[in-house]
């Protein structure tokens, strides 16, 4: 009997390990794979269609339908790639593929799988969508299921605060949390799900012109610095050298709580709907949101604090209650 085939290995310190190929006359196994999503091409053509154009944007249109028993949304490119170009839509459409896939919170959509298929152009073939994502689906947000009661009011923005830390301090960077608006809002299951991510990046805005020494002030009163080979790959530019600008650091993180404001927190954080003993509290919040004074840190910290408050508040009515109970 043949020996197998060993491939020796000595290492740095001169240990010495054998590794087993494979035995003459036999192929190698199959590679295994591990597959990330419960959908890929192998499988995607068994979910049914059930509602078609249920959305559409400048690079991808949404249709819904089921898949081993729950609804789905697919997503394919959109016929306005006509307008913005094959090219552009089919970047913007990857990218709200990529970014989903190397971040990852409990408030972002689900994404299930995806399936490249066709790539040649002189084909036509993208002209029926040779590019497809599936995520889990979710329904479309609105101020009253947003406001429904003062619970989950506060579990909304304690969400979003949460999500705000995870964008500033995000495996790729500080992540601007692009086109934020209420139509990229779902909710599954009493819980914000955000969607759309073809518009995040992580370049922090771009300040004085260092060349000509021309100041220009960042926003939300922050210190414009200068570029070096810690931050050059959140900047404007594409190396340290030919660097002409500053760059504000922490522009994207004061973005962010700025719409987010605009959009959600001024609506969840409604003073009226939270008990007296919090409403001092909630106004002070409200003022450092409005006025973008406060980091993702403090807002988390204050609506702890808000949330520990209306507990213990309820929690002493309740033995109150029972202490005064003469049954």
């Amino acid at each position: 009997m043949e020996k197998p085939d060993i491939l020796e290995l000595h290492s740095h310190k001169g240990h010495k390990r054998n590794i087993l190929l494979f035995e003459r006359g036999k192929t190698l196994p199959a590679m295994l794979t591990v597959r990330k999503y419960p959908i890929s091409c192998a499988n995607i053509d068994q979910i049914q269609i059930i509602e078609t154009h249920t959305g559409s944007g400048r690079s991808k249109t949404s249709n819904v339908g089921i898949f081993n028993g729950s609804k789905v949304v697919i997503k394919r490119l959109s016929d306005i790639q006509n307008v913005i170009g094959y090219d552009t839509a089919h970047m913007y459409f990857m990218k709200d593929i990529l970014m989903r896939d190397q971040i990852e919170h409990s408030n972002l959509i689900r994404l299930l799988g995806y399936c490249l298929r066709h790539l040649h152009r002189e084909h036509q073939w993208w002209n029926h969508g040779d590019l497809t994502a599936v995520y889990e689906y979710g329904e479309k947000v609105t101020m009253e299921m947003l406001t429904s009661d003062m619970k989950s009011r506060l579990r909304h923005a304690m969400d979003i605060a949460d999500f705000l830390l995870y964008l500033k301090h995000s495996p790729l960077g500080p992540l601007r949390w692009g086109d934020l608006k209420l139509e990229h809002v779902l909710m599954i299951n009493n819980k914000i799900k955000i969607i759309d991510f073809d518009y995040f990046n992580n370049i922090e805005k771009g300040c004085s012109n260092i060349a000509t020494e021309k100041f220009q002030e960042c926003e939300f009163n922050l210190t414009c610095q200068k570029v070096n080979e810690r931050n050059f790959q959140i900047s404007e530019c594409h190396s340290v050298d030919d660097c002409n600008i500053g760059i504000c650091i922490g522009y994207n993180a004061k973005q962010n709580i700025y719409y987010a404001n605009n959009i959600l927190f001024r609506h969840l954080l409604e003073p009226d709907s939270f008990p007296r003993e919090v409403k001092f509290d909630i106004l002070q919040l409200r003022k450092l949101l409005d006025k973008n004074r406060t980091d993702a840190e403090n807002i988390i910290e204050r609506l702890k604090y808000i949330h520990d408050t209306i507990h213990l508040t309820h929690k002493g009515t309740l033995n109150h209650d029972v202490l005064s109970d003469p049954h």
